[in-house]
C-alpha cells in the first residue's frame, strides 16, 4: 500500500524489496487495475472460474484412477 501513498520513492522501495523498479511499477498497476475489480465482483468470477476448473480436473483425476485400479483388478481376474 506504501506504493500508491507516494511516501517513498520508487527506489526507495525497490531497494527496500530487493526487486528491480520495474517491478515496483507492475505490482502498483497491477494494485490499480485489481482494486476497482474488487468491487464490481470480477475477483469473485475469477475465484469461481478456478473453483470450477479445479472441481473439472479433480473430477477427471479420480476417473482415471478408477479406470486404473478396475483395468488392473481386470488383469488380476485374467490370471486367476
Amino acid at each position: 500500500m506504501n506504493a500508491l501513498s507516494g511516501e517513498k520513492t520508487v527506489a526507495k522501495r525497490s531497494a527496500g524489496f530487493g526487486v528491480h523498479q520495474t517491478l515496483i511499477h507492475k505490482w502498483v498497476k497491477q494494485l490499480k487495475e485489481s482494486a476497482a475489480g474488487i468491487f464490481a465482483g470480477e475477483i469473485k468470477a475469477e475465484e469461481a472460474r478456478r473453483k470450477t476448473n479445479s472441481r473439472y480436473f479433480m473430477s477427471k483425476s479420480a476417473s482415471l484412477l478408477w479406470n486404473t485400479i478396475f483395468q488392473g483388478i481386470a488383469t488380476l481376474k485374467c490370471f486367476n
